[in-house]
């Protein structure tokens, strides 16, 4: 059965793209077959990314369309593929499709741009959205090499009703560091609030 993961954040430039990658790679490699969506259709990076750093996967068809194309497409093209990996766009109008498809939503976060406020957001969404997601996956990051613990952002997660802090953190400019966040994804080993 297809399982489709939904990357979203209602902010721009936290990494959603880059997880995107890290994300469809690391299924790529345990042999399932994968459909990457990219819904910005003007500004589409995610699959862009992907064949700058990995070229040669023959598991992996990406798809370029509007979150309104995406609805005719489930019950045609997604039962093709193990998983389904959507890149959405940080607009409310523009990820309620890509949210009511989902069976998992993940938002990366960084230190420099967190806002609970947009987690929050999201969240009232999902929970209008989505009937089968029942919370969010939060990956958090930063801009440098080596992850700082910002206690603020880490206290302002937990305190946000069904969103899980993944344990390990995505670090831009280390993609191999995003091995296990997509490992506690997949197999939903939370840190415990």
């Amino acid at each position: 059965m297809t399982k489709v993961i939904t990357v979203a954040s209602l902010k721009g430039g936290v990494g959603k793209s880059e997880f995107v990658k890290e994300l469809s790679k690391y299924l790529l490699e345990r042999g399932n077959r994968v459909l990457m969506i990219d819904t910005d259709i003007n500004h589409s990076c995610a699959f862009k990314y992907f064949k700058e750093d990995y070229p040669i996967f023959s598991n992996l068809t990406f798809i370029n369309f509007s979150p309104n194309e995406l609805t005719d497409l489930t019950d045609t093209l997604f039962k093709h593929f193990d998983y389904v990996v959507i890149d959405t766009m940080p607009y409310t109008t523009d990820i309620e499709t890509p949210i009511t498809l989902a069976d998992m939503i993940v938002t990366p976060t960084n230190t420099d741009t967190f806002a609970s406020d947009e987690l929050v957001r999201l969240q009232k969404l999902v929970e209008i959205c989505s009937g089968k997601v029942q919370s969010i996956d939060v990956v958090a990051y930063t801009d440098s090499l080596k992850y700082t613990n910002n206690r603020e952002m880490l206290e302002s997660i937990k305190n946000i009703k069904n969103v899980n802090l993944l344990k390990s953190k995505l670090v831009r400019g280390n993609p191999e560091d995003s091995l296990d966040v997509c490992e506690e994804l997949i197999n939903k080993e939370y840190i415990e609030s």
